[in-house]
């Protein structure tokens, strides 16, 4: 993707590789929440960036099921975060993909990777199905990785041109990001790092349902609803607010544990049980205090969108329009903790938590670290249309436009900061007007003018307020309004294609100009007052313009691509911000100071030379231009200097069906920094460091091999396969066609959701209920035995889970610094009753179901229980041919109290445990697809 479309780099901002920011002329598609987003992302006509805070994460996309993927510049059809353009991924089916491939990876940093992708169809029916997974130590300490992912597809066509299929989406992924270093400490060590832990725990079910018919041959129309559920689990160690110094407070030796305000005044620090903390012990004076910060973030958004197209020509010229509604609905619980710990110069740079939990209360210049409960409902509403009209037959018209309505409720669901509440209304007509004109036939003349609005998300709405800056992402305030971000964007060039000394050569160069009115920025407070706290704010005018250029050549065996790109990105209205760089601790931001973190400019060149029939190797080389520290908004310090990187890539075909490759990242060993900020650096006296500069480093050199094996399509096992799609009658309802009696073995896999109930020792009250979710994988052995349509039987399956969730709650004083549930194994024993007709067969199913509860107060689940319970659920089974057949099913499980002890006591400072212990209850609904075989006898 970074290869072959201009303009567009792929960088990080969280020493992961997983975890890429997308940029494209200055706007940016990124993973890390409080990035302000400029992008909208679409996979399989769906927008996928999240509720919260926009945010894309490319992890949950494999890679080999991508079939295509295009890059539209600003275009408002796409609707909201369309400001910089739109990235959409359609994925490979089983219409489009025939056969069996498996790959196998590994290399430097102890990567070791497997992938495998299927697919087919028989008759009018079609499947896919790919997944993966990796695990990678990470080149910097505590960055391992592990990345699980699946994608599957479900297609069948029918009558009428009519297409229509189900797609499952989901991923299981933990991430060890580094973050920046300061330069200091990278000067001493290229892989080193600033704090741990930082972790994140990413988990995705994604299904969708898409129909398309089209009843003649100029016009279509097409269907397409979703839901979606995200989770996210992030454990960020820092530096803290909280103070040790003996009499911090009132100069007296027995003073307790201080607290020290973003104001410049002092309080004393305060648990979430109510407690002072005495100035003793393990977090007494002389150890080095630090907080590990927590945040949870659980989405279920779903919606859909219509959509007609007509290529019926008007006044004989040929003319295409689209007209289309797009609706859809967010709900987001976000939660909050920050555990007081130590960091101590025997156990750096590990944060080591106390399980006391700080709770200082928000107020303008007070506090800002405390538990976070918020509440977040989203409607986001499009009405576009657009029509290309070719007046001539070289010159073609396009006009279009969008209405966007963006609503967003905000509700404090702990009750303890009125001032989260919130309910804004953002709406703009969006109106875009381009042509093309073909001078000759090779050469095109182009030319565009697009109107675009991206609303304040609600992170951006919540952590607003100067005078109470945000520990992003841990904690939100209140917030003053934002105004919706509203770009006008001008673009304009040629491209062309000729023949050159027997090859072909495709080239493109053309000028943009992206002007955001009211653009929304992420701003730093000055770190001698509030140590790591941003919040966001209108910025006035921003401009980004510059030029892009694009060749390729194709001739024989050689393949060689250039493209070179220009950002100029400067403010444009004059602002006063806090500063990091200065003792006055503001800068004047006046206009035509540049935005910080974005290269100035990226050039890329490369090819690949097919050196013998079965052997390629290819090279390419990255340039990528200086860019300003974020931070330094008033461009008063040097810039992250530019950077080059040549990789190698070859691979050889041994045979038809087998393929080795191997990779090579960094060829050179270059040491770079792909981003820099400023962060205070002094907290950790023993480090003795003094420059305020801190870098992610570039990843050195690294070598990866692989070998890909594929199935032979052309044998009698994939004959049904290769076929083209068949239009069939389905036999009449209520005729059997298919024989259930016998023993089958299986596997199934698919998500759960449910809730969490926790009961303490002490009152005997509970503390409320919260989500829970995770995946399940495993195995099934059943028996069926069919009289006339009537099916019965018995069935046993057990699964693998990781289903989890987290709360926050008052109630006595449990959960008010976080509980944590989970399940890792579940098992039932059922019957089922059913009725069968042609090659279905729907039933019901109920029983007993066993697992274990695991539970802990705020992380790691330790204490275990197994429980018995019951289950509940139906199901619809389809038979394949006469052994196979695939299931879709949904389970609900109830498993009785599990006890959870010491792993969830509610800490003391100044004494025993107040809760010792607690009982859990857990239930959750299960969804899940299965593959079964069922022996003949």
């Amino acid at each position: 993707m970074s290869q072959a479309l201009p303009g567009v780099a792929l960088s990080d901002q969280t020493g992961n590789q997983f975890q890429l920011d997308l940029n494209y002329r200055g706007f940016i598609a990124s993973p890390v929440i409080g990035t302000p987003q400029g992008l909208a992302v679409y996979q399989n006509g769906v927008r996928i960036n999240e509720v919260f805070g926009d945010i894309v994460n490319w992890d949950f996309i494999p890679q080999n099921a991508i079939n295509n993927l295009t890059l539209y510049p600003s275009n408002p059809v796409f609707g909201l975060n369309a400001i910089g353009g739109a990235l959409s991924f359609d994925m490979k089916n089983g219409f489009t993909y025939h056969g069996v491939e498996t790959e196998l990876n590994g290399g430097s940093f102890g990567r070791v990777g497997t992938s495998v992708q299927a697919g087919g169809q028989v008759g009018n029916f079609s499947g896919y199905i790919a997944a993966d997974a990796i695990d990678d130590a990470g080149w910097r300490l505590d960055s391992a990785s592990s990345v699980r992912r699946v994608y599957t597809d479900l297609g069948a066509q029918g009558d009428n041109n009519t297409e229509f299929h189900i797609t499952f989406t989901g991923a299981d992924n933990t991430f060890g990001a580094a973050a920046a270093t300061p330069v200091q400490l990278l000067d001493q060590n290229w892989s080193s790092i600033y704090t741990v832990p930082q972790t994140t725990h990413n988990q995705l079910a994604f299904l969708t349902a898409s129909a398309s018919w089209k009843p003649t041959d100029t016009w279509t129309y097409q269907a397409v609803t979703y839901y979606r559920h995200f989770d996210q689990a992030h454990v960020d160690g820092n530096g803290t607010n909280a103070d040790n110094t003996p009499g911090c407070l009132t100069g007296s030796p027995s003073d307790p544990l201080c607290f020290d305000n973003p104001n410049g005044t002092t309080s004393p620090l305060v648990t979430t049980t109510g407690q002072n903390v005495p100035n003793s012990g393990a977090l007494g004076f002389p150890n080095v205090l630090g907080e590990i910060d927590r945040t949870w973030t659980t989405t279920d958004s779903f919606g859909g969108s219509v959509q007609a197209a007509s290529s019926e020509r008007v006044f004989d010229h040929d003319n295409n329009f689209t007209v289309g509604l797009s609706v859809d609905r967010g709900l987001v619980q976000f939660s909050t903790t920050s555990e007081l710990g130590t960091v101590n110069p025997n156990t750096y740079p590990f944060v080591i938590g106390s399980g006391l939990f700080i709770d200082q209360p928000s107020s303008a210049g007070i506090g800002g670290v405390a538990p976070v409960g918020l509440g977040a409902t989203t409607l986001y509403t499009g009405l576009y249309a657009t029509d290309t009209f070719d007046l001539t037959r070289r010159l073609s018209l396009t006009a279009g436009a969008r209405y966007n309505i963006a609503q967003i409720n905000l509700t404090d669901e702990l009750g303890n900061d009125s001032e989260l509440n919130g309910n804004d209304t953002f709406a703009h007509f969006n109106p875009m007007i381009g042509a093309t004109y073909k001078i000759t036939p090779n050469l095109t003349l182009y030319g565009d003018y697009a109107i675009s609005n991206r609303a304040p998300t609600p992170l951006e709405l919540e952590c607003s307020d100067p005078s109470r800056p945000c520990l992003i992402d841990n904690a939100l305030v209140g917030d003053p309004p934002l105004q919706q971000v509203v770009t006008y964007t001008y673009e304009g060039g040629l491209r062309g294609q000729f023949d050159l000394a027997g090859g072909h050569a495709n080239w493109s160069v053309g000028a943009y100009r992206a002007l955001n009115t009211n653009d929304i920025i992420d701003v730093l407070t000055p770190q001698s007052v509030a140590i790591g706290r941003e919040f966001f704010q209108n910025a006035g005018d921003t401009l980004r313009q510059g030029i892009e250029a694009n060749a390729s050549y194709k001739w024989d065996r050689f393949n060689i691509y250039a493209n070179y790109t220009t950002v100029d990105a400067t403010f444009l209205s004059s602002l006063l911000l806090p500063s990091t760089v200065n003792a006055s601790g503001t800068q004047n931001i006046v206009p035509g100071d540049h935005l910080t973190g974005i290269p100035d400019f990226r050039f890329k060149l490369g090819g690949e030379y097919q050196i013998t029939a079965p052997w390629k190797f290819g090279a390419d080389l990255d340039v990528v231009g200086s860019q300003w520290l974020v931070g330094d908004e008033s461009n008063q310090l040097p810039q992250v200097p530019a950077y080059w990187v040549v990789n190698l890539h070859s691979s050889y075909k041994i045979s038809d069906n087998i393929e080795v490759f191997g990779l090579i990242r960094n060829l050179f060993n270059q040491h770079y920094y792909t981003y820099g900020l400023l962060t205070d650096v002094t907290e950790f006296g023993y480090l003795n460091l003094a420059d305020d500069r801190t870098f992610l480093p570039g990843m050195p050199f690294a070598a990866y091999v692989g070998v890909k094996g594929t199935l032979p399509t052309d044998g009698s096992a994939f004959a049904a396969f290769t076929s083209r799609p068949t239009i069939t009658k389905a036999s009449p309802a209520g005729i059997a066609s298919v024989d259930w009696t016998g023993v089958y073995l299986g596997v199934n896999a698919g998500y759960s959701f449910g809730g969490s109930d926790w009961s303490d020792s002490v009152t005997g009250t509970s503390s409320g209920n919260f989500g829970t979710s995770g995946f399940a994988f495993g195995g099934t052995l059943g028996a069926n035995y069919q009289t006339g349509w009537l099916v019965f039987g018995v069935e046993a399956d057990g699964d693998w889970t990781d289903a989890s969730g987290f709360g926050t709650f008052t109630s006595a004083s449990l959960c008010a610094g976080g509980c944590l549930t989970g399940n890792s194994w579940l098992a039932t024993v059922r019957g089922r009753a059913g009725y069968a007709f042609d090659r279905f067969l729907v039933y019901g199913t109920g029983g007993a179901a066993f697992g274990n509860v695991q539970a802990s107060f705020s992380n790691d689940p330790v204490s275990n229980a197994v429980e018995a319970g019951w289950t509940v659920g139906t199901g619809v089974e389809v038979a394949l041919n006469r052994n196979w057949s695939a299931k879709a099913e949904y389970l609900f499980v109830d498993l009785g109290n599990g006890s959870c002890t010491t792993a969830c006591a509610i800490a003391n400072a100044n004494g025993p445990s107040l809760i010792p212990d607690v009982a859990v209850k857990f239930d959750e609904s299960i969804v899940r697809a299965g593959v079964n075989y069922r022996f003949t006898f």
